[in-house]
């Protein structure tokens, strides 16, 4: 029977954060969530509130651009 030995969750984190920090890729920082759902509130209340979200779903869905419209 021979032992496994998992290391600790916390070991592999701090490792990435200090692979992170020591990164040379440079991102922007997060938009703040009101910049996000500014217009939010104007669009659901408009008449293609469904489009709206169905463009959305469709965007977030693999492979989406490669497949067609069913027949």
């Amino acid at each position: 029977m021979k032992a496994h030995f998992k290391r600790p969750a916390a070991t592999d984190l701090h490792a990435l954060l200090a692979l992170l920090a020591s990164s040379a890729i440079v991102s922007r920082p997060a938009p703040e969530p009101h910049a996000l759902f500014s217009d939010w509130e104007k669009e659901r209340k408009s008449s293609n509130v469904d489009a709206l979200i169905l463009a959305w779903i469709a965007s977030h869905v693999r492979g989406s651009a490669q497949r067609g419209r069913p027949h």
